[in-house]
């Protein structure tokens, strides 16, 4: 018997299997159980087993596995170089909001310094130089706000770059 053939049988089995079975269940659900009984006779008489010639099939033909070859020898990767560390780029601190009033003293810087909008601190509206005295009104973590001598700005600068006059 071909593998086709059986295949077909197989499937047709199943299907009148399944047929029976989906009859049976209708059938189960009414109230006539003669019936019932009748039909699950029938069903058991289908089931009965047929008997499948089984086919031989010849083992395969057993090839030597081909012989194991060394690995090549592994040679150890390039030494990696690590990246250079990434520096984030230096952020300017936002002044506070409110600052805390101190008597005003004359100051100085020693290198160039910018001066920061009172109320924008995205803005830069001057630029502290050296040799210059400059009026330091107000401290506040880190900032003081400084005015110009001649009115040109007042704003917010750095209180690391501002030095105080001496006192006398």
């Amino acid at each position: 018997m071909a593998v086709a053939d059986l295949a077909e049988w197989t499937i047709e089995a199943l299907q009148i299997r399944f047929a029976a079975e989906a009859e049976i269940g209708e059938l189960a659900a009414s109230s006539d159980s003669d019936l019932e009984v009748s039909l699950l006779h029938w069903a058991e008489a289908e089931r009965e087993p047929v008997d499948v010639p089984q086919q031989q099939v010849p083992a395969p033909a057993v090839t030597p596995a081909p012989a194991v070859t060394p690995a090549p020898a592994v040679t150890p990767a390039p030494a990696v170089t690590p990246a250079p560390a990434v520096t984030p780029a230096p952020t300017v601190p936002q002044p506070p909001p409110t600052p805390d009033e101190v008597e005003p003293v004359w100051c100085y810087v020693m290198t160039p310094t910018d001066v920061l909008d009172p109320t924008d601190t995205a803005r830069t509206v001057g630029r502290m130089e050296p040799g210059n005295w400059y009026l330091l009104v107000a401290e506040r973590e880190g900032w003081t706000r400084v005015a110009a001598r001649d009115g040109a700005f007042e704003g917010w600068a750095l209180a690391k770059s501002v030095r105080r006059q001496a006192p006398d």
